[in-house]
């Protein structure tokens, strides 16, 4: 009769520890989970983050919601979380919650869960203090900005989080499970550590611009206003490499400047000049080449407003104020001014233009009836079938009371306007058109009035005229 037995069973539980591994390393490089958790917090609504909207009822979260709708977010989304590679069901929803690993392993299950019994830490810096958190009246070093900031008609959001909480991470494989946690860390809206402090400045002196390698030569030329192009010479050159910006030299008599350039891949050449808007073109410096910098001249124009007002077009009144904004995208160019701006510093090129009227209260202010509002929000679905989106809404009436404005949007309008180089070249007076609404009496009219605006374009419109 045996007393002893023995037996050989084959258990993965050394191999999976092995990708249990991977997974953690993974995770130490990529932060994907706290990668996710920011995806989340920006996508829903419940989560205040940061944005701008026109609501002229800034909106309101109270902190202990918005700590249980993230608790509720967080266990519908993470137990979505993939490894590619391993087993599970294929779809175009799992896309976006695949993570790349260097776990490969088709018989591999591997699970993340957060359960929202589970504790989570959640701070919110930038409002330590508040359980109500509001986003504040907009202001931005934006021109057309400071003119708009006093109808407290637009908003900014910005809450800066520091979050903790635990997930589960589980391996499975023939019937063996091997199962561990780690903390996920938001620390002042950055993955794991604070990179808020780190300096971003340009270092005119770095290691890379000390370092020059192959030799480039650079021709700078300006167009003339029948498009001909004739040399320019006495340009400023940099290169932008990373965060770094190495000052190269300027471009001699015959317009050009042979140097050698710090190697690069993907960086910026940079020409300018006083006079002229300067250009900017991504080239790599790591082979010999000749590369040519075209810059438009500026031409400075007298400016005009001019107001349409039904039939009439009249001059700006003492209570009013317009502002327009002109960018032309293509060449990164953008400009604003006012009814005290004496003159207009363009390019040639094609305009996106953006005008609003300002009125000003003579006395007591300018009242905006209130009215009852439905609003509604989608929350997420408390559900582990739920899915990034799967929501379900919840609505409530508020009241908006009357309230006085010292200053309303009256008009605006907002058109797309092509500037020739031959008329700014023999041009000397701008005048810009903008069509005047009206005032508006309640909130209906003030929240619409933004798109208003836009549809300005197809009634009583005047291009721009330069002569």
């Amino acid at each position: 009769m045996k007393d002893r037995y023995e037996n050989e069973v084959d258990v993965p539980l050394g191999r999976l520890y092995y990708q249990a591994q991977k997974i953690l390393e993974s995770e130490n490089r990529q932060t994907f989970l706290e990668n996710k958790t920011l995806d989340y917090m920006v996508v829903y609504d419940e989560i205040p983050y940061s944005g701008v909207d026109f609501s002229c009822s800034p909106k309101t979260w109270v902190k202990s919601k918005v700590y249980q709708d993230l608790k509720d977010i967080l266990s519908v989304n993470v137990p979505r979380i993939k490894t590619k590679g391993t087993k599970y069901l294929r779809s175009d929803e799992s896309k976006y919650y695949e993570i790349e690993t260097e776990v490969s392993d088709e018989d591999l299950q591997v699970n993340f869960q957060y359960s929202d019994e589970w504790p989570m830490f959640m701070e919110v810096v930038s409002h330590p203090k508040n359980e109500v958190l509001r986003g504040e009246p907009y202001t931005t070093e934006n021109p057309i900005a400071k003119y708009l900031a006093p109808l407290f008609c637009l908003n900014s959001y910005n809450f800066v989080y520091d979050i903790k909480y635990p997930v589960l991470i589980s391996l499975s494989k023939n019937d063996f499970v091997f199962q561990y946690a780690l903390l996920v860390v938001i620390d002042n809206n950055q993955p794991r550590e604070n990179k808020i402090a780190i300096d971003q400045s340009y270092d005119d002196a770095s290691i890379i611009c000390e370092n020059p390698g192959k030799e480039i030569k650079i021709h700078t030329l300006a167009a003339r206003e029948d498009g001909s192009l004739i040399p320019l010479q006495d340009a400023k050159i940099s290169y932008e490499c990373v965060s770094s910006v190495c000052d190269i030299g300027a471009t001699n008599k015959d317009a050009s400047l042979v140097a050698k350039f710090p190697q690069c891949l993907n960086g910026m050449l940079i020409a300018e000049k006083e006079g002229y808007h300067g250009t900017r073109e991504e080239i790599s410096t790591n082979q010999e080449q000749s590369v040519t910098m075209i810059l438009e001249p500026y031409y400075a124009l007298t400016l005009n407003i001019r107001i349409i007002d039904g039939s009439a077009i009249r001059n700006i009144s003492k209570n009013e104020q317009v502002v327009f904004l002109l960018e032309e995208p293509d060449k990164g160019y953008e400009t604003a001014v006012t009814k005290d701006s004496e003159k207009v510093r363009l390019i040639s090129g094609n305009y996106h233009v953006t005008s609003y009227i300002i009125q000003e209260s003579r006395a007591g202010g300018f009242k905006i009836e209130g009215k009852e509002v439905e609003t509604c929000v989608e929350t997420p679905k408390k559900s582990i079938l739920g899915f990034l989106g799967a929501t379900t809404k919840e609505c409530k009436t508020i009241k908006l009371d009357d309230y006085l404005m010292e200053q309303a949007i009256t008009g605006g309008v907002e058109f797309d306007f092509s500037i020739d180089r031959k008329d700014l070249a023999r041009g000397k007076t701008i005048t810009l058109y903008t069509i005047r609404e009206g005032l508006p009496s309640n909130t209906d009219e003030l929240m619409g009035l933004h798109e208003r605006i836009k549809q300005n374009v197809d009634n009583k419109f005047k291009v721009p005229e330069i002569r």
